[in-house]
């Protein structure tokens, strides 16, 4: 292996030899770079409800009354609807193509349960990731056919889209029997509908979600049995409202084994290591993609689901999109980790094309914003190589300073240098997004972010 390890460097000395004694070089075969053909966008993402509100006709969803805790709108609080929908975003391309912008991430567009409990009088699903509809455009954005007109606008000024997409989770309809917190399979394993006790690892292995995975029933395979309380929405596609097509163990806690079987913050969380899960959620995909002709997706919460999904997921969405004439399609997922040891793992190992890099900005804020020595980010981009696989490396990789889960470049930048004058921070601002880019992978700006958007 050392040998080959120093190959190139022992032709390299070969060749400058030959050629000082004008001996013709020997040839060796170059390779392609490694390139996702999707790869080289500048990426803008954006909240649809937060960007430009274009019809106040569909601000409250097509919901009558005048609750908030029923619609969800009320522009003056954080927590709900704003009014922004389809129609003001297509109405704003202008302004992104003259931005420089190639491809657009908008956030889950289907249809969302309007108001969840906490935060006192509740919130509403403004963000997109509390979805009852999967085959459906959310009412407070707009329709079918604005959402095409959106993304047929988008090509003729040859922008692609990105559709923020779930698999991990539903809105928050389904709960268990008496409460409480999570439940380990320590203490309940899963049983069959005749009682008998399975490990459901065994049937989601070696990238293959298996057919035969065990009938089971709501009132006896789960810790407790999970309820559907009068009221709650009913789901789409029919499939989400089988309760065994659920983990059902309760709330995580974010350590162990409930950062895949417990629900994120009571959201209904999806038993993926299920076959018809898997395959059900190949189609809702399938529909989008013929549908609307969105040209990749990013992928929420990918770190909470069994990698088996994703090594049956991932390559049947790129057959689909290949099938429907979109060659370049490109699916990048989120995985809320620093550590390219562990984000890299999603895009070779699992099979996702790529990644948001998270390393990065976390090296990035300790460079720019915290004064740390560049050797973070020396150190970070020596492990670059563990991206790569092939169709894909480190230059795929989806590049940020901020976003809706971390919080913006500006907030860090006021929070790191509070006695700093304003012409410091935008200094400090211009530098991040200098390097932002210029180092490998492709740029994402944050809706706001250009125009200086702080944040709190």
């Amino acid at each position: 292996m050392k040998g080959k390890r120093i190959f190139p460097i022992a032709w390299l000395a070969i060749a400058c030899m030959a050629a000082a004694m004008g001996a013709e070089a020997p040839t060796t075969p170059v390779l392609p770079p490694v390139r996702h053909p999707g790869g080289g966008q500048v990426v803008y993402f954006l909240l649809t409800d937060r960007f430009a509100n274009g019809s106040s006709a569909n601000d409250r969803g097509g919901i009558a009354g005048e609750s908030v805790s029923a619609h969800g709108f009320d522009p003056t609080r954080v927590q709900f609807y704003h009014g922004g929908d389809l129609v003001g975003l297509t109405g704003r391309l202008d302004y992104l193509q003259r931005l420089g912008v190639s491809a657009i991430w908008i956030t889950p567009p289907f249809v969302n349960k309007p108001v969840q409990g906490g935060f006192g009088s509740g919130s509403a699903g403004y963000h997109g990731y509390w979805i009852t509809d999967f085959l459906n455009i959310d009412p407070h954005l707009g329709t079918l056919e604005q959402m095409r007109a959106f993304v047929d606008a988008a090509h003729a000024r040859g922008i692609r889209v990105y559709c923020d997409i779930v698999v991990n989770h539903t809105a928050d309809v389904i709960t268990p029997s008496g409460g409480g917190g999570y439940v380990s399979k320590f203490s309940f394993r899963y049983r069959d509908a005749e009682g008998n006790v399975f490990d459901d690892r065994a049937f989601a292995a070696n990238g293959i979600v298996n057919p035969d995975f065990p009938a089971m029933s709501a009132v006896t395979s789960f810790p407790r049995p999970p309820v559907v309380a009068a009221g709650e929405p009913t789901k789409k596609p029919a499939w989400l409202n089988d309760l065994t097509n659920y983990h059902n163990r309760g709330d995580s806690a974010f350590s162990g084994e409930d950062y895949n079987y417990g629900d994120i913050a009571g959201l209904d969380d999806l038993f993926t290591e299920k076959r018809e899960v898997l395959e059900g959620f190949i189609e809702v995909y399938r529909y989008w993609i013929e549908t609307v002709g969105f040209d990749g997706f990013r992928i929420d919460t990918v770190k909470h689901v069994n990698p088996e999904f994703w090594q049956g997921f991932s390559p049947a969405i790129r057959r689909i999109a290949r099938e429907a004439g979109i060659e370049d399609f490109l699916q990048f997922g989120e995985v809320f980790n620093g550590d390219p040891r562990y984000l890299s793992q999603w895009s070779t190992a699992a099979g996702i094309d790529t990644v948001l890099d998270f390393g990065l900005v976390f090296q990035m804020r300790e460079f720019v914003s915290r004064g740390r020595s560049s050797d973070t980010l020396y150190n970070l981009f020596d492990q670059d190589d563990l991206y790569t696989d092939h169709d894909s490396n480190a230059a795929s990789l989806v590049t940020f300073l901020g976003n809706h889960d971390i919080g913006r470049f500006g907030f860090f930048l006021r929070e790191d240098n509070a006695l700093a004058p304003d012409e410091r921070l935008l200094d400090l601002a211009e530098l991040g997004y200098g390097l932002l880019f210029t180092v490998r992978g492709q740029p994402c700006v944050y809706y706001g972010d250009e125009q200086g958007m702080v944040g709190t």
